[in-house]
This record gives structure tokens, sequence and C-alpha cells, in this order.
């Protein structure tokens, strides 16, 4: 299966099967450059075995390699037609919000993934998180950093937040403060923005389709990837300090709790889960720089009232890609 994503012009990067597990992080969510009005650049898929081995080579040294069987390139066209028939999926993922917004975003490519209480965390589960479950996603985009304080200054026109400063994560806001945000920025920018479903939220922590499987977003060590309450000082920090996770993401273990859209409730085992339709608590994940490790694993589960503002709350952005194409075959 190839998967597809878009940019201003079409600008799509495959991710194949046969050539192993796909995955869109950063890399291919930067802008491409202009080129003429009209440029008739075509991109065959059917590259010999020699050619494909280089570029994937390629790709994967670029790309940092690290131990994952990953195949990534972009490509750019100015017609949907010039894009090959047997191609299977095509997402419109909208750069001109994200440029008007200055919101970065990570594509992650949706998939299946055990949610929940898995081995790797151990004993440090409660509850909540059980039972360990499938669930099934379609892609979707999420912010690389928590949202600022600058950002939301910029919408709203005020910052909550304390302490202050321009590129710590924006705190003290409610999830119906999130809402009245993201309304704001819908507005001035296009967008589609929305918070992220909790099943998205833990996918894209556990690092989407390229999970290495550990227990804080991007690490087994939670000093690596995370502010909490054993390295932060007291003190929430400034966002894109730590190691990002296997997507590119950062921050998504500690520095500040991040809303869900979801209200809060017992999991269960269906594709695409948004959550029970009415309750009395949201969801909030990732922990913050006040929490024990414990909580800042990426099965980690709270909540809190709506309306409920506080220090240690903050919000992390995602949005859902418009597919606009999808054509059954083969690679």
């Amino acid at each position: 299966m190839t998967h597809l994503e878009f940019q201003k012009r079409y600008t799509y990067a495959p991710a194949t099967d046969k050539l192993g597990e796909g995955g869109f992080g950063s890399k291919t969510n930067t802008p491409q450059k202009k080129s003429s009005k009209k440029s008739k650049k075509y991109v065959f898929l059917a590259l010999g075995v020699a050619a494909a081995a280089i570029v994937l080579a390629l790709v994967f040294a670029l790309s940092g390699g690290g131990g994952r069987n990953a195949y990534e390139e972009v490509y750019v066209v100015d017609d949907i037609a010039q894009i090959a028939p047997n191609i299977e999926e095509v997402y419109v993922v909208d750069d001109t919000a994200q440029t008007a917004s200055n919101i970065e975003m990570v594509f992650v490519l949706g998939g299946t993934f055990t949610m929940g209480c898995t081995a790797e965390q151990g004993s440090d589960c409660s509850d909540w998180e059980r039972p360990a479950h499938q669930v099934t996603l379609r892609s979707y985009n999420i912010g690389k950093y928590e949202v600022t304080q600058a950002q939301w200054e910029a919408v709203m026109g005020s910052n909550p937040s304390s302490p202050k400063g321009s590129n710590l994560p924006v705190n003290n806001v409610s999830w119906n403060d999130a809402q009245e945000f993201i309304s704001k920025l819908n507005t001035q920018t296009g967008g589609r923005y929305r918070l992220p479903t909790e099943a998205e939220w833990e996918y894209a922590a556990r690092g989407g389709n390229r999970s290495q499987n550990n227990k804080y977003s991007g690490n087994n060590n939670a000093d690596v990837v995370a502010w909490y309450n054993a390295n932060s000082g007291g003190e929430i920090k400034a966002v894109g300090i730590k190691q990002a996770n296997e997507l590119g993401i950062f921050d998504m273990s500690g520095n500040v709790w991040e809303w869900c859209n979801d209200w809060y409730g017992e999991y269960t085992t269906i594709a695409n889960p948004q959550g029970p339709s009415s309750g009395s608590y949201r969801v909030i994940r990732g922990g913050s720089w006040f929490d024990t490790a414990r909580y800042v694993r990426v099965s980690a589960r709270f909540i809190s009232t709506p309306s409920n503002r506080n220090t240690f709350y903050g919000l992390r952005l995602a949005s859902s890609p418009v597919q606009i194409r999808s054509v059954v075959g083969v690679l």
C-alpha cells in the first residue's frame, strides 16, 4: 500500500510495505520550493531494483536511520493527473494554515497499535490503562510541539500562563479555553485544527508505525525525553529541548499535561475511537514537569473537568488531512 501526503502544490511521499514500514515525520512536512507554473515533473515508481535500493539507502541515511526499516522520499507535481493510477491513498495537508499559524505539524500515517497497559509499562500501570487493546486509526496530523505562549497570544490577544515566556508551553488553560483558541485559530487561518483524540495522542506518543515500544515517548529513559519532577528543577521548560520521539515529535512525555478531545471512559476496541458521547471529565495526557516518571509514560491517563485551569495543563493540536483520492492498486 502506498500513502501520499499533499502540500501547497501536489507533494507526496510514498511509503510501501514492499520496501518496509513507511512513516512520515517533520521531514515530509517541509514546504517545497516552487518550480515553474506548470512544470511536468513526473515521478515513476517503477524503478529498477538497483535504483530503488540506492534511493532507499540515501533516504535512510538522511532521515537518521537508527535501526528502523523505512522508505521515505518527497516528490512534487503540478497536477494530480500526473500521479500514477496505482496509488491507493492521497491526502491534502494544508500548509497554508500551518504557515499562517506558525504551528508545525507532523503527518502520522494511520495504522493499528496496542493501546493501554502494554508489557513495557510494567507495574506502573493503573486500572485506568487496562485492558491493553487493539486500535486502528486513520492518518492525521499532530503538533510537533506543544502550543507555545507566543502562539496562544497571537490568536487570543492575552496570555494566561505562569511563568511567562514566548517559547514556553501555554499553561493554565482549560479544555474549554482550548476549544475557544482552536475556533479562533481556524477562523484566522482557514485551518482544520482540533484537539487529538486520546487514541491519536497515544499512537503519536508511541511513535506511530515507527514505534520502538518505549515506556516514555521516544525512549525508555525518562530523562532523555521528558521534563518531570526529577530533572525540571520545579519549573516548566521551553518546548523542543529534549530528544524527539520516533516521529520527530517533542515533549509528549512531561513538561505540561495535554488536553485530549475525549470525555473519559473505559476503553473500547473500535476503529478511530472518539470516546464517550458525554461525561463529566475530559482526558489529559503526557504528565508534566511537576509529576513523577510514572505519569509521563505513553499509556498514563488522567482526567479533569473541562473548565479546570491549572499551571500544569496545556495543549497540542491535531488536524485531519482531507483524503481526495482513493484508488486501489498494487505498486
